[in-house]
């Protein structure tokens, strides 16, 4: 039997970024990265985080979550100060198939404690298939700010700004057209990808000499 868990809070996140696509199954879930990552794209927008180490328990393999309505429901709010966490019972390393609950705990050892106060059980499968190969699209963040103007879909930066920090975001566009674009969550512990929908440099536009842009965390490069 294998179990592991994380914050609920990160499921309720990556949900609205999972894709509907019928044709692709793989991303029609929340990855759970055996490095402490969590990931979901729908192919425009993509949000990744890394799971502090002391707060969750990862599979020994990238396993792929379903997107339930039912699940994400249950890890939406917080119920009298207590923090909620998403447990995964593997009784079968070789089936797919799941018991997902979702309980009350203050830490990630309490969450798999015999006892750990269960408000929510789904029976499911894992998702079957490898994850797309997703920090190979992950841009690179320019030293400097570029005088450009990309425009960006308003329903895919709603669902970012639902999660940033504060609920302020910053949107850092690379100098290809073709390239996705950076967006920095004001939090450590997870950022997004955005594609543009229009992209234009003006003539001659020098790099902005503002504040400096963000570091792109060591954990989303490709190793």
């Amino acid at each position: 039997m294998a179990e592991y868990t994380f914050p609920a809070q990160c499921y309720r996140d990556a949900f609205p970024f999972v894709s509907y696509d019928p044709t692709r199954t793989t991303i029609g879930g929340v990855l759970l990265a055996a490095d402490g990552t969590i990931v979901a794209t729908d192919g425009h927008t993509l949000l990744a985080m890394q799971l502090d180490a002391a707060n969750h328990v990862a599979p020994p393999r990238d396993v792929i979550i379903p997107a339930h309505k039912a699940l994400f429901t249950a890890c939406k709010a917080e119920k009298r100060g207590m923090t909620k966490y998403v447990v995964i019972d593997r009784p079968d390393p070789t089936s797919r198939a799941v018991t997902i609950d979702v309980v009350h705990a203050a830490t990630a050892a309490d969450a798999l404690a015999p006892g750990a106060t269960v408000m929510f059980t789904l029976r499911t499968e894992l998702l079957y298939g490898d994850y797309p190969r997703w920090r190979e699209i992950v841009p690179a963040v320019p030293e400097q700010a570029l005088a450009c103007a990309p425009s960006f879909d308003t329903h895919y930066l709603a669902k970012f700004g639902g999660i940033a920090q504060d609920g302020v975001l910053r949107v850092i566009p690379a100098s290809d057209e073709r390239s996705a674009a950076f967006v920095y969550l004001g939090r450590d512990d997870a950022f997004g990808v955005i594609m543009p929908i229009y992209y234009a440099i003006p003539k001659g536009a020098a790099a902005n000499s503002g504040k400096p842009l963000p570091a792109l965390p060591a954990w989303a490069r490709a190793s």
